[in-house]
């Protein structure tokens, strides 16, 4: 009996795994032939055009047709389970084909469609979980006179990396492509996945090149969740369905392109049709019990998306954490310490403490970690709660499509302070600048299980920062090299303030500097060295600390080259000094203060025995509009009100003196802000003060040209020389 059993199951697994291989067994060469003859031989009467209407004649390439075709549906799979020895599981199976035919008019194009990039084959396997994926590839050249040639995808080459080489992608060249071919190509993504759903699927209706024609089809099995929503006047599906599928079909002709602009955000202003498809019923997936079941939603309600964030938190199995007890240990020695803290200064301890540890903890959520946060509050009897928001340069709270896309934040002591997830280097109540002025909707902490619904919501608005918050304060001590006059030597002090200062932070401050100073902040005695030799399982990691520490310091000279190339677009010829005086990285050293020297060139020209001296080079790069953006049609979204203050000061060279300085006096002040500049000469000192302002961080396209008018002046300075005459 018992040889007739492993008889039996001997064959069950032979047959499990002949199933489970039946897609790698397949030749993958013939499998691609055959859909390439598949793709070529579409009946798409829109892939028939040739002619680009003579509007278009001057943009450097035009898609004659874009077609997106998207097939997804679950299947009953049966695996091999180490606890059930078979189980049946629902596999997502999902394909999309993006298929682009484009005219080639100008040697930009040309060079951005020269190759394709694209990975062939990709297969993950784990605990009751599986994820196949493989690609295609197809690409042919419609000469003039009408020859086709399609392009040879086995000449592809490996793109390697790292020490194992291991294969990252392939390259596709298009080597007989030229100006006045049209480029008619595929990418074919194929997903058989029963642990991850599609990644959300947005169909923007624009593209940097005019469209003559957009069209997406979608079929989708009625045993998934499908919602789907069109944003910013995007158009609308049309939705049939047959026995199995829901059918969604939606066509646009002549789309203009999208211009080429500075501060836009697409998912605010761009046309998008926005697809959700949830493989709810597979076993290995994760919902929330207010999940929608199977079925075609349109609009899905952003309320329901926000319950579906609440009630994934009662999901997180978060009880006690390694987190939550580091955090305990930094709170007794707090209250020990300052025993008549009020509640802020408490949250900003805890807040501080939060993100410090956070670095051992990096495998929690964004969502679990602002719910230990918040716990954590509420178990010191500080009034907080938790809540979501949505990120500027994402969707509006009304047309997220997942409830992953509403970001966690945490607020406390009567919505007074705001924590969203932190960078390194933030301090408490420095949220992120993405969030400012987004509707946050919140629900007060309790013991027990959220048992969310619009009634027991909160909603308010985040508070923007102001210029002053966001505040450059530069002052620059410029003076000519003895030994080479056409060199300058610039001195330049840094005061940077909240939001502008975190891209200076990570390229000029050492990890293990910062380190050091939050610990000393938080009353830990012990360095990250000397707390890893500490303890048995963690001392194999000191040495590794101790040489990127060492590495790290090496490679400030060149983070140091970076940061000058940052602030003028110019690299330095040598960097000779630097210091920091504040990191901005603790609740008392808030403010990022530094010094950099450095040598520059390219600055000083001769005009015979005079000095032509590019001083306005000296505020720094601006920001330089092209032409297409001067005619926007599009608001603008700063990344956060700011303000820039400058003093130079530049010493004259022995035995010169300056002609004139008018051309440095600039004076624009509008709604907007403000660009004004005055200069001075007092004992061979030129000295010159600029004040820049962008007071919002969004502005309607009615302000665009008041805008235009601030970066114009700042240009214009930027533009200016003067010139030292020899007495």
């Amino acid at each position: 009996m018992r040889t007739q059993i492993y008889t039996y199951l001997a064959a069950c697994l032979l047959f499990v795994f002949q199933n489970a291989m039946q897609m790698h067994a397949q030749d993958y060469a013939g499998y691609a032939n055959e859909v390439r003859k598949n793709v070529w031989q579409w009946d798409n009467p829109d892939f028939t055009a040739r002619e680009v209407p003579v509007k278009y004649n001057n943009e450097s390439a035009v898609i004659l047709a874009f077609h997106n075709d998207i097939q997804a549906n679950g299947k009953k799979k049966i695996r091999f389970d180490v606890n059930t020895i078979l189980s049946l599981n629902k596999e997502l199976y999902y394909t999309n084909i993006h298929r682009i035919m484009i005219k080639i008019q100008d040697d930009n194009a040309l060079n951005t469609y020269s190759e394709i990039n694209f990975r062939e084959q990709q297969r993950e396997m784990g605990y009751r979980i599986s994820k196949k994926m493989r690609t295609v590839v197809g690409a042919r050249i419609i000469k003039p006179d009408g020859d086709i040639r399609e392009v040879n995808v086995d000449e592809a080459v490996n793109i390697t990396e790292g020490k194992q080489d291991n294969i990252e992608y392939k390259k596709l060249a298009i080597p007989e492509l030229q100006k006045g071919d049209i480029l008619d190509y595929f990418i074919q993504d194929e997903m058989h996945m029963d642990d991850e759903n599609i990644p959300v699927l947005n169909f923007p209706f624009i593209h940097q090149y005019p469209m003559l024609s957009y069209s997406v089809h979608c079929e989708v099995g009625k045993n998934l969740t499908t919602e789907y929503r069109s944003i910013n006047g995007a158009p609308e599906f049309t939705v049939s369905e047959n026995e199995e599928n829901y059918i969604l079909d939606v066509r646009q002709e002549d789309i203009k392109k999208a211009g080429n602009y500075i501060w836009t955000e697409p998912f605010r202003q761009y046309p998008i049709i926005r697809l959700s498809i949830l493989h709810n019923e597979s076993s290995n997936m994760y919902k929330p019990a207010t999940a929608r079941k199977r079925g075609l939603y349109k609009d899905p309600s952003p309320e329901a998306m926000l319950i579906d964030a609440f009630m994934s938190l009662n999901d997180l199995g978060i009880t006690t954490n390694g987190l939550s007890a580091d955090m305990a240990k930094d709170m007794k020695r707090f209250r020990k310490n300052n025993p008549n803290a009020d509640k802020k200064e408490m949250t900003d301890f805890i807040y501080n403490s939060w993100k410090f540890h956070l670095h051992n903890a990096s495998y929690l959520s964004s969502y679990a970690a602002l719910y230990i946060l918040n716990s954590f509050l509420f178990d010191q009897k500080i009034e907080s709660k938790m809540g979501f928001t949505t990120s500027r340069n994402g969707p509006r709270k009304e047309d997220v499509i997942r409830f992953w896309e509403f970001d966690p934040l945490v607020t406390a002591n009567n919505n007074t302070q705001v924590f969203t997830y932190p960078s390194f280097f933030t301090v408490s109540e420095e949220y992120n600048y993405m969030y400012e002025g987004e509707e946050a909707t919140l629900m007060e902490t309790k013991k027990g299980r959220l048992k969310p619904s619009g009634s027991s919501f909160e909603n308010i608005t985040i508070p923007i920062t102001t210029p002053k918050d966001n505040l450059y304060d530069v002052k620059t001590l410029t003076s000519f090299s003895d030994e080479d006059p056409s060199l300058l030597i610039i001195n330049r002090e840094m005061q940077i303030k909240r939001n502008a200062k975190f891209p200076y932070q990570y390229l000029i401050l050492l990890f293990e500097e910062v380190d050091n100073e939050k610990r000393q902040e938080l009353g830990i005695t012990r360095s990250l060295v000397e707390e890893s030799e500490k303890e048995r399982r963690t001392r194999k990691y000191a040495e590794g600390y101790k040489a990127q520490f060492e590495k790290d310091k090496k490679a400030q000279i060149d983070s140091l080259k970076q940061e000058v190339s940052l602030y003028h677009d110019i690299h330095p010829k040598e960097v000779l000094d630097f210091s920091v005086t504040s990191s901005g990285a603790t609740q008392n050293k808030k403010e990022l203060v530094y010094s950099v020297k450095y040598v520059m060139e390219g600055f000083v020209n001769r005009a015979g025995t005079n000095i032509i001296l590019d001083a306005g080079k000296l505020l720094g790069s601006q920001v330089k509009p092209d032409d297409e953006d001067i005619n926007r049609d599009k608001g603008t979204y700063t990344p956060y009100p700011r303000a820039y203050e400058n003093e130079i000061r530049i010493i004259l060279p022995p035995g010169y003196s300056i002609d004139k300085t008018d051309n440095l006096n600039k004076n624009v002040e509008n709604d907007c802000g403000r660009f004004v500049s005055t200069s001075s000469v007092n004992d061979s000192v030129l000295t010159i003060h600029t004040s820049k302002v962008y007071k919002n961080s969004y502005e309607p396209l009615s302000n665009w040209k008041k805008l235009l008018q601030i970066i114009d002046a700042a240009n214009d300075f930027y533009g200016q020389s003067i010139v030292l005459k020899k007495l």
